[in-house]
Protein backbone atom coordinates (compact mmCIF):
# COMPACT_ATOMS: atom_id res chain seq x y z
CA UNK A 1 0.00 0.00 0.00
CA UNK A 2 1.31 3.21 -1.07
CA UNK A 3 1.87 5.96 1.47
CA UNK A 4 -0.27 8.53 0.13
CA UNK A 5 -3.31 5.50 0.35
CA UNK A 6 -1.87 4.69 3.82
CA UNK A 7 -2.31 8.51 5.12
CA UNK A 8 -6.01 9.06 3.51
CA UNK A 9 -7.16 6.01 4.87
CA UNK A 10 -5.77 7.02 7.96
CA UNK A 11 -7.39 10.57 7.76
CA UNK A 12 -10.74 8.89 6.73
CA UNK A 13 -11.02 6.78 10.16
CA UNK A 14 -9.82 10.07 12.08
CA UNK A 15 -13.16 11.46 10.89
CA UNK A 16 -15.29 9.02 11.19
CA UNK A 17 -15.52 8.54 7.59
CA UNK A 18 -17.02 5.72 5.79
CA UNK A 19 -14.86 4.10 3.13
CA UNK A 20 -16.76 2.21 0.04
CA UNK A 21 -14.34 0.24 -2.59
CA UNK A 22 -15.73 -0.16 -5.86
CA UNK A 23 -14.62 0.89 -8.87
CA UNK A 24 -14.11 4.22 -7.35
CA UNK A 25 -12.96 5.03 -3.91
CA UNK A 26 -15.75 7.02 -2.21
CA UNK A 27 -15.77 8.74 0.83
CA UNK A 28 -19.02 9.60 2.75
CA UNK A 29 -19.42 10.73 6.64
CA UNK A 30 -20.56 8.36 9.07
CA UNK A 31 -23.86 9.09 10.68
CA UNK A 32 -23.80 9.37 14.68
CA UNK A 33 -26.48 7.55 16.34
CA UNK A 34 -27.21 7.25 19.82
CA UNK A 35 -27.34 4.49 20.82
CA UNK A 36 -29.67 4.61 24.35
CA UNK A 37 -27.43 3.25 27.43
CA UNK A 38 -29.17 0.78 29.78
CA UNK A 39 -30.95 1.49 33.12
CA UNK A 40 -32.29 -1.19 35.72
CA UNK A 41 -36.19 -1.14 36.69
CA UNK A 42 -36.44 -2.62 39.98
CA UNK A 43 -39.42 -3.97 42.30
CA UNK A 44 -39.40 -5.20 45.70
CA UNK A 45 -42.33 -6.21 47.61
CA UNK A 46 -42.04 -7.32 50.64
CA UNK A 47 -44.01 -8.37 54.17
CA UNK A 48 -44.25 -5.65 56.16
CA UNK A 49 -44.43 -7.26 59.52
CA UNK A 50 -43.16 -4.26 61.57
CA UNK A 51 -45.63 -2.13 59.51
CA UNK A 52 -42.57 0.54 59.12
CA UNK A 53 -42.84 1.07 55.52
CA UNK A 54 -38.80 0.01 54.99
CA UNK A 55 -37.78 -3.59 54.81
CA UNK A 56 -36.13 -4.90 57.54
CA UNK A 57 -33.87 -7.86 57.71
CA UNK A 58 -36.54 -10.00 59.74
CA UNK A 59 -39.21 -9.36 56.77
CA UNK A 60 -39.66 -11.95 53.84
CA UNK A 61 -40.04 -11.08 50.28
CA UNK A 62 -43.33 -11.42 48.44
CA UNK A 63 -43.77 -13.64 45.07
CA UNK A 64 -46.16 -13.31 42.99
CA UNK A 65 -46.62 -9.67 41.94
CA UNK A 66 -46.60 -9.24 38.05
CA UNK A 67 -45.77 -6.60 36.43
CA UNK A 68 -46.06 -5.19 32.80
CA UNK A 69 -43.76 -2.92 30.95
CA UNK A 70 -44.01 -0.91 27.62
CA UNK A 71 -41.90 1.57 26.16
CA UNK A 72 -43.54 4.93 25.73
CA UNK A 73 -40.92 6.66 23.30
CA UNK A 74 -38.31 7.23 20.44
CA UNK A 75 -35.39 4.19 20.59
CA UNK A 76 -37.68 2.18 22.95
CA UNK A 77 -41.36 2.26 21.27
CA UNK A 78 -41.39 -1.64 20.82
CA UNK A 79 -39.90 -2.89 24.03
CA UNK A 80 -42.11 -4.37 25.88
CA UNK A 81 -42.24 -7.17 28.70
CA UNK A 82 -43.62 -9.10 31.80
CA UNK A 83 -41.76 -9.93 35.02
CA UNK A 84 -42.89 -10.94 38.70
CA UNK A 85 -41.27 -11.03 41.74
CA UNK A 86 -39.69 -14.09 42.83
CA UNK A 87 -39.53 -15.79 46.72
CA UNK A 88 -36.73 -13.09 47.38
CA UNK A 89 -39.46 -10.73 46.51
CA UNK A 90 -37.34 -9.18 43.56
CA UNK A 91 -37.53 -8.66 39.87
CA UNK A 92 -35.75 -6.69 38.16
CA UNK A 93 -35.28 -5.50 34.03
CA UNK A 94 -32.36 -4.25 32.45
CA UNK A 95 -33.96 -1.46 30.09
CA UNK A 96 -32.77 1.42 27.31
CA UNK A 97 -32.85 4.70 28.90
CA UNK A 98 -36.17 6.32 28.15
CA UNK A 99 -39.78 6.22 29.69
CA UNK A 100 -42.01 3.35 30.28
CA UNK A 101 -45.72 2.62 31.07
CA UNK A 102 -45.76 -0.19 34.18
CA UNK A 103 -48.75 -1.91 35.18
CA UNK A 104 -48.25 -3.77 38.79
CA UNK A 105 -50.68 -7.13 39.73
CA UNK A 106 -50.70 -7.79 43.53
CA UNK A 107 -51.21 -11.30 44.51
CA UNK A 108 -54.19 -11.96 46.21
CA UNK A 109 -54.17 -12.44 50.01
CA UNK A 110 -52.01 -8.83 49.73
CA UNK A 111 -53.05 -5.49 50.09
CA UNK A 112 -50.04 -2.46 49.39
CA UNK A 113 -49.12 -0.64 52.63
CA UNK A 114 -48.48 2.48 51.49
CA UNK A 115 -50.02 4.77 48.55
CA UNK A 116 -48.70 3.42 45.15
CA UNK A 117 -49.74 3.57 41.82
CA UNK A 118 -50.41 0.20 40.38
CA UNK A 119 -50.04 1.81 37.03
CA UNK A 120 -47.91 5.01 35.66
CA UNK A 121 -44.76 6.25 33.74
CA UNK A 122 -40.93 5.75 34.96
CA UNK A 123 -37.99 7.46 33.51
CA UNK A 124 -35.25 5.08 33.07
CA UNK A 125 -31.95 6.85 32.53
CA UNK A 126 -27.79 5.69 31.46
CA UNK A 127 -26.44 3.72 34.62
CA UNK A 128 -29.29 4.53 36.95
CA UNK A 129 -31.92 2.00 39.08
CA UNK A 130 -35.50 3.41 39.38
CA UNK A 131 -36.86 1.31 42.68
CA UNK A 132 -40.02 0.68 43.42
CA UNK A 133 -40.77 -0.86 47.07
CA UNK A 134 -43.96 -2.58 47.96
CA UNK A 135 -44.35 -2.80 51.50
CA UNK A 136 -47.17 -4.77 51.84
CA UNK A 137 -49.56 -6.06 54.52
CA UNK A 138 -51.02 -9.84 54.60
CA UNK A 139 -55.24 -9.75 54.23
CA UNK A 140 -56.97 -10.40 57.66
CA UNK A 141 -59.29 -13.49 56.73
CA UNK A 142 -62.71 -12.42 56.44
CA UNK A 143 -63.69 -15.18 58.85
CA UNK A 144 -62.66 -17.67 61.33
CA UNK A 145 -64.43 -20.90 62.30
CA UNK A 146 -62.96 -23.44 64.31
CA UNK A 147 -61.21 -23.30 68.41
CA UNK A 148 -63.05 -25.20 71.05
CA UNK A 149 -66.33 -24.77 72.96
CA UNK A 150 -66.22 -24.79 76.69
CA UNK A 151 -68.66 -23.32 79.37
CA UNK A 152 -66.58 -20.14 80.26
CA UNK A 153 -67.49 -19.99 83.99
CA UNK A 154 -65.12 -16.88 84.84
CA UNK A 155 -66.19 -15.20 81.49
CA UNK A 156 -62.69 -13.74 80.53
CA UNK A 157 -63.14 -15.44 76.94
CA UNK A 158 -60.05 -17.54 77.54
CA UNK A 159 -60.20 -21.16 79.02
CA UNK A 160 -58.00 -22.33 81.78
CA UNK A 161 -57.20 -25.32 83.29
CA UNK A 162 -60.27 -25.21 84.99
CA UNK A 163 -62.74 -25.43 82.32
CA UNK A 164 -62.92 -27.96 80.64
CA UNK A 165 -64.11 -28.72 77.08
CA UNK A 166 -68.25 -29.27 76.27
CA UNK A 167 -68.54 -32.09 73.63
CA UNK A 168 -71.17 -33.70 71.86
CA UNK A 169 -72.28 -29.42 70.69
CA UNK A 170 -73.62 -29.42 67.47
CA UNK A 171 -72.14 -26.77 65.53
CA UNK A 172 -73.58 -25.11 62.25
CA UNK A 173 -72.29 -22.97 59.22
CA UNK A 174 -75.02 -21.15 57.91
CA UNK A 175 -74.90 -18.58 54.78
CA UNK A 176 -76.51 -15.46 54.76
CA UNK A 177 -79.96 -16.19 54.42
CA UNK A 178 -79.52 -18.88 57.71
CA UNK A 179 -79.67 -21.81 55.62
CA UNK A 180 -77.53 -24.64 56.86
CA UNK A 181 -74.04 -24.86 54.72
CA UNK A 182 -72.11 -27.22 57.04
CA UNK A 183 -72.57 -29.07 60.70
CA UNK A 184 -70.51 -31.34 62.72
CA UNK A 185 -70.24 -31.75 66.90
CA UNK A 186 -67.66 -31.09 69.21
CA UNK A 187 -65.35 -33.24 70.26
CA UNK A 188 -64.23 -35.01 73.67
CA UNK A 189 -62.02 -31.73 74.25
CA UNK A 190 -64.91 -29.28 73.01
Amino acid sequence: MSSSLRRFLLNAFRHKQRLTLGRMLRVETLEHRVVPADGQFLVESFSDLNESGLWDSAEPGVAGVAITYAGQGPGNSGVSGDMSTASTGIASATLASGMYFYNLAVPSGYTIMVPVALFGNISITEGQTFSLQLPMLEDEPSAFVGDRIWLDADADGLQNSAENGLAGVNVLLLDTDGSELQSTLSGTDG
